[in-house]
């Protein structure tokens, strides 16, 4: 808390002023400029769009299985994470038929190769990180089990990863200590206490750390930020802080007759990162959830390519302050998803540990994102316990308000591939009054702050978190 002196006057010394008293002021929120100083990106190699939708129908089979009201998760990391797993099964096995399945590919080939082209490669204004780590038993490494060194080299070349041993039975307090530590250094901090799912039987453990963090390519002006209601998907109503730009030439807009779609650029110019907004086309339809949920795999996927390619418009647009977290646990979406032979720890995976067979026991996703004035900062961690056994410019903007229900993605407009997709569709608001005390004086009403409490209710696959600041 920052106290100031006040005085009035002009004169020549503070003895010349009048005294007016002390001033409360919030203090300033520091502002990360890490990322601000962007350079230009040169230009990526040409890239066949098509490698990346299958990790894309994937996201989307995710999002119908695990959306129940606000979401938030990693389809790249998911992915990455399922991708290592499934470098573990022998070809031609039931679990990796499974697997191919559900990843939407039709070889373990076809799967690394996809990994490998969709890693995006950001200028120095945006950071995307994709961190991999396998974690073997050293117990079974000292009763003459190893690592098959083909397994190994795949970790490392196709992911980027390590395959390292930790003590889970001897030392498992330490070992969830160093997870946690991992988690937060992958992620810049942004989740500092990651809870690893990993117990006393474990054998293995698959991690995947996704770190986003990038400056708006066109700021809000926090000046224009103000309180404004937002209708949830109940039809309920909360004041919220919502912010504001309207600009020519900046963002992409397209206009399709169930829903309207928005891009946003991330970092300096040559950036592919991006952000899509989607929102229903009748303002007063508030069920963009289920209504999103009930398109074929091909609509969504269409619309949302139009929408990373469409015309800059000229476009008024307003966006809710957000921080917003998520879990799930993956053995229930997996199961929902098809994956049943997986979900209920069928045994196989025998390449990882030259025959030694693995069965899947638990898996937790957790992500989170914030969104405010200067930019979006988003993370996840995808962790498996494996057990033994636009529109040309008009005279008006086009208004573009994210004040019910909507959809969002970033992705990578180069590649197409989707790095967080989440929903919003229940944001509360606690309206509390701030004063401005001066001295002595009685306080005085200054106008209307709202501040959001945490909010947390269970899903059904985990518990969601969502905060307005």
């Amino acid at each position: 808390m920052f106290l100031n002196k006040i005085f009035k006057g002009k004169g020549k010394g503070k003895d010349e002023d009048k005294y007016l008293g002390e001033v409360v002021l919030p203090p300033e929120r520091p502002r990360d400029r890490r990322y601000e100083d962007a350079e230009p990106q040169p230009p990526r190699p040409p890239v066949d769009k098509g490698v990346s939708a299958p990790l894309d129908e994937f996201a989307w089979d995710f999002f119908d299985a695990a959306a129940d009201g606000n979401t938030i998760f990693s389809p790249f990391g998911l992915y990455s994470a399922l991708g290592m797993l499934a470098n573990a099964a022998e070809e031609g096995s039931p679990e990796l038929d499974e697997l191919l399945k559900a990843m939407h590919s039709d070889s373990l080939g076809s799967i690394n190769e996809a990994v490998e082209a969709m890693l995006p490669v950001f200028p120095k204004g945006v950071l995307f990180r994709s961190s991999n780590l396998v974690l073997v038993s050293s117990g079974l490494l000292q009763n003459g089990v190893g690592i098959d060194d083909g397994y190994r080299q795949v970790v490392a070349k196709t992911f980027g990863g390590d395959v390292t041993e930790a003590d889970f039975q001897k030392n498992l307090k330490g070992v969830k200590k160093d997870i946690s530590k991992w988690v937060s250094e992958r992620t810049e901090k942004m989740i500092p206490d990651y809870k690893s799912v990993v117990n006393e039987y474990t054998v293995t453990d698959i991690l995947n750390a996704v770190c986003f963090k990038s400056l708006w390519a066109s700021p809000f002006d926090h000046d224009k930020t103000r309180p404004e209601t937002f209708t949830s998907a109940d039809g309920s109503e909360s004041k919220v802080k919502m912010m504001h730009q309207t600009e020519r030439f900046v963002f992409g807009l397209h206009e399709g007759e169930k829903y309207r779609g928005l891009r946003m650029g991330y970092g300096a110019k040559g950036s592919d990162a991006v952000m899509l907004l989607v929102i229903p086309s009748d303002p007063s339809d508030l069920d963009i959830l289920e209504s999103w949920k009930s398109e074929t795999p091909e609509f969504r996927r269409e619309f949302l390519d139009d929408v990373m390619s469409a015309r800059r418009a000229y476009v008024s647009l307003s966006l809710p302050v957000l921080s917003m977290s998520a879990d799930y646990d993956l053995k229930d979406v997996f199961e929902m998803m098809g994956m049943t032979r997986l979900a209920s720890g069928e045994p196989g995976f025998t390449r990882m540990l030259n025959g030694f067979p693995l069965a899947f026991g638990s898996g937790k996703h957790e992500a989170l994102v914030k969104v405010d004035e200067d930019g979006t900062e988003a993370a996840a961690v995808t962790e498996m316990s494996i057990l033994s056994g636009c529109c040309p410019p008009d005279d008006e903007p086009v208004r573009f308000r994210c004040n019910i229900p909507y959809l969002f993605v970033i992705a990578d407009s180069h590649t197409g591939a989707y790095l967080f997709v989440g929903y919003v569709g229940t944001l509360e608001g606690k309206e509390r009054r701030s004063h401005l005390r001066v001295g002595k004086e009685a306080d005085r009403e200054q106008g209307e702050v709202y501040d959001s409490p945490l909010v947390s209710h269970h899903v059904r696959f985990g518990q969601f978190h969502s905060r307005l600041y």
